[in-house]
């Protein structure tokens, strides 16, 4: 597989936006691996396009402009938080992306009013991999899904309370889910299953996480418009949760059959 050293595309600017979408793009339809060597890289929007690796070293960090303008909004919003439509990482039909390492991804969330990115939206991917990288402080939800099949999350460490509506992954319409070895702590919904589509979310496991919210560790809803079937959560431990923990709210009018939540210490 091709690497490329995203520091080889910057021009010294003081925002690596141009550079990290060079590096992206230079990969081309066959893709590879764009590093990011130990440093601070301040970026606004980034497309991932399929087969693509984000390899982001331990001493790395990719830090959210504080510019509003830095922020494209002609993509896919969100439907459910319209003020949340622009984000610092988005795909959309793409197949095959990884974002890993031990470095972070941070939204610099707290620098913003208003209009709040996500840190990180796809829209219609399949093969989404995320493995052992820290997520950082986005101005509203982390990570938002839509309409992806076969995710899988593995040690990952979530950091969201630079806001409110600060939730940890959301998963809108997806199937084939699995969560391991993951720490979320956020101030709103630690991983919220939407529906706002026609399209079940199905088959869903979460293990050996650990959880803490100001609002839900899990959640079905609120949007639940196909419905959700085929969850099973288990050796899970929640804590600090002082609005709940677990909520099914299928208010309108979706299917919730076959879940299955056990073990969980909290």
């Amino acid at each position: 597989m091709i690497e490329v050293n995203v520091s080889d595309f910057l021009m010294g600017d003081s925002i690596s936006t141009k550079g990290i979408q060079n590096a992206i793009d230079s990969l081309g339809d066959n893709g590879g691996t764009v590093y990011f060597p130990p440093g601070t890289y301040i970026t606004g929007t980034i497309f991932l396009k399929s087969n693509v690796v984000l390899y982001v070293d331990n001493n790395a960090k990719i830090l959210g402009s504080d510019n509003p303008d830095d922020y494209r909004a002609e993509h896919i919003g969100a439907i459910e938080a319209p003020s949340f439509s622009e984000c610092l990482i988005y795909a959309e039909n793409a197949d095959n992306i990884e974002i890993k390492g031990n470095g972070i991804i941070d939204g610099n969330g707290g620098a913003f009013s208003g209009n709040r990115p996500m840190l990180m939206r796809f829209v219609n991917c399949k093969n989404v991999r995320f493995s052992d990288i820290r997520l950082r402080n986005s101005a509203s939800w982390c990570v938002h899904m839509i309409l992806c099949d076969k995710i899988r999350i593995r040690g990952v460490d979530l950091y969201n309370r630079a806001q409110t509506n600060n939730d940890g992954f959301d998963f809108d319409s997806c199937s084939n889910v699995f969560i391991s070895d993951t720490k979320i702590d956020s101030s709103d919904d630690s991983i919220c299953l939407k529906s706002t589509t026609n399209k079940v979310g199905e088959n869903f496991v979460i293990t050996n996480c650990i959880l803490s919210s100001s609002t839900a560790t899990l959640k079905f809803g609120t949007s639940s418009l196909g419905g959700w079937r085929n969850v099973t959560m288990s050796n899970c431990v929640f804590h600090d949760c002082p609005m709940g923990t677990i909520k099914i709210m299928s208010v309108d009018g979706g299917i919730v059959e076959n879940v299955n939540i056990n073990n969980i210490t909290m």
